[in-house]
């Protein structure tokens, strides 16, 4: 606040010497006319200063599902942009065809940037980014490797070898998934001779990997599948 001696009027030259940190300094002279008795208000909007992270993604080998050669940009990649001391996730963000993502304006600060999905056949890449943000228009370019998913399920059954008629037989299925990412969406298929066996029972099992799944199931009078069982739990 500025004020007059002697209750004189007249006019002032304002400027702003130093800024709140994290914003940018007005330095232009503002013109305020004072009275006796009346008060002025002069306003300053400062701008922040902000800062930009770019990621740009790339094939670190040949994927030989996709076919895509080493060093191709990947799009699809998603990454958190973390405030490094709150640990608030601020921005998410996935790359374009061109394998780039950029942030939104960020201020001056430290943040953390993690990859927290891949793209499809691709292994999420396990570095976290630490950046400081310093200065005015700054733009921090990261770059980023992904890893080719190699995918393999096996599966066993294991049952009598063979039986008379009249008796029961068992038999139990185990599927194992030997990728290195998880396996999703995914189905198997098993055919019981309907011309000399009929099924009485059916024991779902557990899986290791927390999933829902349903049963599916048709016989020899039937065109197409009916539902048996839905929304099972794997566990």
């Amino acid at each position: 606040m500025c004020q007059l001696d002697g209750g004189r009027s007249g006019r002032l030259y304002l400027r702003e010497l130093e800024a709140a940190e994290g914003y940018m300094l007005d330095g232009q002279y503002k013109t305020v006319y004072v009275r006796p008795g009346a008060t002025t208000t002069v306003e300053w909007e400062n701008t922040p200063i902000m800062g930009q992270i770019q990621v740009y993604k790339y094939a670190a080998e040949y994927n030989a599902v996709t076919g895509t050669p080493a060093g191709t940009p990947l799009q699809g990649a998603v990454y958190e942009i973390i405030h490094a001391r709150s640990g608030k996730v601020l921005d998410y963000i996935t790359t374009d065809a061109r394998g780039v993502a950029a942030s939104k304006p960020l201020s001056l600060d430290r943040y953390k940037v993690v990859e927290v999905k891949a793209p499809a056949y691709w292994q999420v890449d396990a570095i976290v980014h630490d950046v400081m943000l310093e200065y005015a228009d700054q733009i921090i370019k990261l770059s980023s490797y992904d890893k080719a998913a190699a995918l393999g399920v096996t599966m066993t059954k294991r049952g009598n070898a063979e039986v008379l008629a009249g008796q029961t037989s068992r038999y139990d299925i185990t599927v194992a998934n030997t990728s290195n990412v998880p396996l999703e969406n995914f189905y198997w298929h098993d055919k019981i001779p309907y011309d000399t066996a009929r099924a009485t029972l059916l024991t779902t099992g557990t899986y290791t990997a927390r999933l829902n799944y349903h049963i599916l199931y048709k016989t020899n009078y039937m065109t197409s599948y009916g539902v048996l069982a839905s929304n099972l739990l794997t566990s």
